[in-house]
């Protein structure tokens, strides 16, 4: 029998886009970049892309070998996810606010890791992306997994790259209403997956 997971593609991607996607990022990353050329700008987004790319991949089947080394029953890790899901959406609703690049004092010139670890790459992002891995029984789901991971990170890049379009008074509105729409998606989600975890839960008991 097929096996059903918590997340279809979509969804999957959807978590990543929130979780380490480009609504996050945008203000920490135009602050530091304001007064760069544009062809910095360019490089610096793609080169962090790439490091955070590869850093979560790694970071991802190291979590994902140790929980398997635990042994840790689907149901907790489920469990796991859907909090995380539940805090990360929640927080979203609640603090939906982007940042104003124009606030905050100068920084010093980014570099492609600093940006790729600040910015990119998120605990519970890395942290989800673990679950996600943990919970894949087959090579097509991880395969599928890994793809989206790098659709977020593309998209990431080219959010980088194209920041002083974006960041203007009506783009900052319409990411923040973007924003709480797509939170609400996933806090209804990371609720379906806690209550399914709980389910089994209570069956295995």
């Amino acid at each position: 029998m097929e096996h059903t997971y918590i997340a279809d593609t979509v969804q999957v991607f959807t978590l990543f886009f929130i979780m380490l996607g480009p609504l996050r990022i945008l203000g920490p990353f135009a602050r530091a970049t304001k007064s760069l050329p544009q062809r910095e700008v360019n490089a610096l987004a793609w080169k962090s892309a790439l490091v955070a790319l590869i850093l979560l991949i790694v970071c991802g089947l190291i979590g994902k070998g140790l929980l398997e080394k635990w042994l840790i029953p689907v149901p907790i890790l489920e469990l796991t996810s859907g909090l995380i899901f539940a805090f990360v959406a929640f927080k979203m609703i609640l603090a939906p606010k982007t940042e104003d690049p124009t606030t905050s004092q100068p920084t010093p010139p980014p570099r492609p890791v600093g940006v790729a670890t600040n910015m990119l790459v998120s605990p519970y992002g890395a942290a989800i992306l673990i679950g996600l891995l943990a919970l894949s029984l087959d090579t097509n789901r991880t395969l599928s997994i890994f793809m989206m991971l790098a659709l977020v990170m593309f998209v990431d890049m080219l959010a980088m790259i194209y920041i002083r379009k974006i960041m203007t008074e009506i783009g900052a509105v319409i990411l923040q209403m973007l924003g709480v729409v797509l939170g609400v998606l996933q806090a209804a989600l990371a609720l379906s997956i806690i209550h399914q975890s709980l389910l089994l839960l209570r069956a295995a008991n």
